[in-house]
């Protein structure tokens, strides 16, 4: 009996070293401060988990490009320890169709370029939220109350005149709505807390925008070349603005409480003030 049971014992003890050793040899990885950053992936799964682990340290964090070009990939599913999918992270992984990520919070730019997983029809969404791509033709949509997060989803998109954003968005990412040049209506959820870099760049169309109470920061260059921009509204909770925000959008008067950063900023950048 004893001697069963130390041939199971020493079984299952070779398979873990096997499975551990596997492993190893499809994963390349750094370790830090934070616990372990996978960097590279050589294997052929279709449906692969990611390790939560690695020599006994959590797997927190991915590098760019880790999974560029894996044409095998069609499956992914993602500790809960990893929050962030960095750019390029499985572009031109042909095959990808979809991802489980519950705790990412943040995609990269290009992380699914030449993957299948975009090209599903209407809102692709991915891990907390996130909306990575829209496919489809309307002019005038509504953004799934699922979404908290808008990357550079709809940039250069010429049929969209105007877009309704939920209660549960928090952030515009880089390029939200740049080179939409028929957007003509939105309007900012009060649960917005930062519009990113180039966000409305080349809004020919947009002539007024109010920047809800509880927004932080505005990042650079967010509504230049807004030509036709008369009016923008910007609380005192915004305390970062980017540089050149207002680029070429020479028409734009700014409203905002007396001593705000935004105040500052308009009187040192020579923007009408009401």
């Amino acid at each position: 009996m004893k001697k069963s049971l130390l041939l199971v014992l020493t079984a299952t003890f070779i398979i873990m070293l096997c499975s551990c050793a596997k492993e190893k040899e499809t994963f390349s990885y750094v370790e830090n401060m934070t616990g372990i950053t996978i960097t590279s992936y050589s294997g052929e799964e279709s449906d692969l988990t990611l390790p939560d682990e690695i020599d006994g340290k959590t797997v927190t964090a991915l590098e760019s490009s880790t999974f560029e070009n894996c044409q095998s990939l069609i499956h992914v599913t993602f500790p809960d320890s990893v929050t962030e999918i960095p750019a390029n992270c499985f572009k031109n992984c042909i095959n990808l169709e979809t991802i489980t990520a519950p705790s990412v919070k943040k995609v990269g730019l290009s992380a699914f370029e030449g993957t299948k997983l975009i090209q599903k029809d209407g809102f692709v969404i991915v891990g907390d939220g996130i909306l990575i791509e829209y496919n489809g033709t309307g002019s005038n949509i509504s953004v799934p109350d699922t979404v908290k997060d808008i990357g550079s989803v709809f940039f250069a998109n010429t049929t969209l005149k105007s877009i309704f954003l939920p209660d549960t968005v928090t952030a515009l990412e880089t390029d939200a709505f740049a080179a939409c040049s028929e957007l003509c209506d939105i309007s900012l959820p009060t649960t917005i807390k930062s519009i990113g870099p180039y966000a409305f760049y080349g809004c020919y169309k947009l002539e007024y925008i109010d920047i809800p109470a509880g927004c932080e920061s505005i990042g650079e260059q967010a509504f230049a070349d807004c030509v036709s921009l008369k009016s923008i509204s910007i609380p005192d909770s915004v305390t970062e603005i980017g540089n050149n925000v207002f680029l070429d959008s020479k028409n734009v008067v700014v409203t905002t409480p007396f001593e705000s950063t935004a105040f500052t900023y308009a009187a040192e950048n020579n923007i009408p003030i009401e």
